[in-house]
């Protein structure tokens, strides 16, 4: 027994360093600018919402901002460090976890899987990484079974909810786990009818108790939660978001993803049709992992990206390793069924682990640099914008975006106390006003226009106005193929 802990352990750190390290130097990783440039602003005297336009949740740029000081402000470095930190505790939770409960083969064969599959989900330092953790410790609190502490346990799923909340809004479907427990226990046993209604409370209290000093803290700093309710939750729900910015998902993106749900079937098959008394693994306990699954599969909506599978991609895991543990542990004596069992384990961790190898070998192999994306390439064009000696008085970038705000980093120069990006979703009325509004209170002396960025143009046309009547044209450069435009505001 303690042989096999050991091994567990050993097995457990192991796939979790590979996984990780692979993520910090040889794969590419996006380090985008919600991640990078607003922690710094908000280090720097930006107000979350109130001077950020952004519809996504608070906590993680928050909390970025807070660790900087420990990175002597080095942003770049803050978001890596936590991207490689999320990467590493989400492998190991989920290896301790599955050899607890599935024994070294389900170590393995989940551990194989992370190598496999990892780049689906944790190529990008970005909200649903953040989550990732927070759901696994989420499912080991409700799928725990037992009658011990429920007090404890409701107050502890409610505050991981709420935590969740404040780093992603859709992350409130994580509710919906509430009544299902209660079902459970209640048809287990564990509690009383009379029960529901206080243990409905204590976990209510506990999601609202981080959200609640969230809530205090923002408006301490900002004085108001008009902005804080307008871009968490209001903006979400406009007709504009909604359209202009989903996204779903093409039919080559899902097939790329259908191997990776390779043992789904053998594993609902074993909630099905397998007694109890011969699982590894409870029924309980796996339908929970599903639940699981399908409430983390809501972060792909309402824009599909491959990163939005780092919440769900810990419990396609842990459901693959289950699964091929279940292949060896099944109570067929004859000789055919041990050779058959085993040899479906084998070719199954065999494939991911031929998968692992293809994908890291030629970075390991070829020397590839590793890719900053939306970060790398700006390198290039602050080292020629730094050589032009840039009047200190204020700059702004236009048209700003994903690929472009880092530069402000680069540059260590702030935006006008407005920063939004020139998406079609995130240009309206109100927006284009505020930002005219910073731009006149303000008046940076210099604007940086890179041509060939989109028309924003045509989703904010008093923008374009606002330039030309502003600005004028004292230098270009050449980046990524296009013109780069030095502009100088009229005196």
């Amino acid at each position: 027994m303690k042989r096999s802990l050991v091994a567990g352990l050993i097995f457990s750190l192991f796939f979790a360093s590979i996984v990780t390290l692979g993520h910090v130097y040889l794969f590419d990783v996006r380090v985008n600018s919600r991640m990078v440039l607003q922690p710094w602003l908000l280090r720097n005297g930006f107000v979350q919402y109130q001077h950020i336009a952004d519809e996504h949740a608070p906590l993680l740029p928050q909390l970025l901002a807070w660790l900087l000081p420990v990175f002597h402000d080095d942003a770049l470095l803050t978001a890596r460090v936590v991207h490689a930190f999320l990467i590493a505790s989400v492998v190991l939770i989920s290896e301790l976890w599955v050899h607890r409960t599935g024994g070294l083969r389900a170590t393995i064969a989940t551990g194989t899987f992370f190598l496999a599959w990892s780049g689906l989900g944790y190529w990008a330092m970005w909200y649903d990484l953040a989550l990732a953790p927070v759901y696994l410790i989420l499912f080991l609190v409700l799928s725990q079974e037992g009658q011990a502490n429920v007090n404890k346990r409701l107050g502890l799923a409610g505050l991981m909810t709420g935590i969740a909340v404040l780093l992603k809004q859709q992350a409130l479907s994580l509710a919906l786990t509430i009544p299902l427990w209660l079902v459970w226990q209640y048809r287990s046993n564990r509690i009383t009818g009379r029960q529901v209604a206080p243990l409905t409370f204590i976990y209510l209290l506990g999601l609202t108790i981080p959200v609640a000093a969230y809530v205090g803290y923002y408006y301490r700093r900002a004085g108001t939660l008009q902005d804080l309710l307008y871009w968490s939750i209001y903006f979400n729900f406009t007709d504009a978001y909604r359209s202009l910015g989903q996204l779903a998902p093409t039919a080559g993106q899902v097939r790329q993803i259908l191997p990776a749900f390779l043992m789904i079937v053998p594993f609902v098959a074993s909630i099905i049709a397998v007694q109890d008394k011969e699982m590894t693994l409870s029924r309980a306990r796996r339908a929970w992992l599903i639940v699981f699954l399908v409430i983390a599969g809501l972060m792909l909506y309402p824009r599909y990206s491959t990163m939005h599978w780092a919440v769900a991609l810990s419990f396609i895991a842990l459901i693959a390793g289950i699964a091929c543990a279940d292949l060896i542990d099944q109570r067929n004596r004859g000789y055919s069924a041990w050779a058959g069992t085993w040899g479906i384990y084998l070719a199954v961790v065999l494939l991911w682990t031929t998968s692992a190898i293809f994908t890291y070998l030629p970075r390991l192999t070829q020397a590839q640099p590793q890719i900053l994306i939306e970060f790398g390439n700006l390198v290039e064009l602050s080292s020629q914008l730094k050589s032009r000696n840039l009047p200190d008085e204020g700059l702004v970038l236009l048209p700003d975006d994903e690929g472009m705000s880092n530069l402000y980093y680069l540059l260590q120069r702030q935006p006008p106390k407005y920063w939004i990006m020139n998406y079609p979703w995130l240009m309206n009325r109100y927006t284009v006003a505020r930002w005219l509004q910073a731009m006149e209170e303000e008046q940076p002396q210099t604007l940086i226009y890179a041509q060939g960025r989109g028309e924003y143009e045509k989703y904010a046309p008093e923008i374009a106005e606002y330039v030309q009547s502003r600005y004028r044209i004292a230098d270009t450069i050449e980046w990524n193929g296009n013109a780069v435009l030095i502009m100088t505001r009229y005196k």
